[in-house]
């Protein structure tokens, strides 16, 4: 059974994992974006 600390730094771990993946998500769409307007 994991104590609370541990869960808690997993829980915040993961967030931090998600939020890390959007940020490369939108970085991605941005320069998808500006590559579409450029043709």
């Amino acid at each position: 059974m994991f104590g609370a600390v541990e869960l808690h730094a997993v829980i915040c771990g993961n967030a931090i994992n998600q939020q890390k993946a959007n940020k490369k998500r939108v970085l991605f769409h941005v320069k998808h974006e500006f590559s579409l307007k450029q043709t």
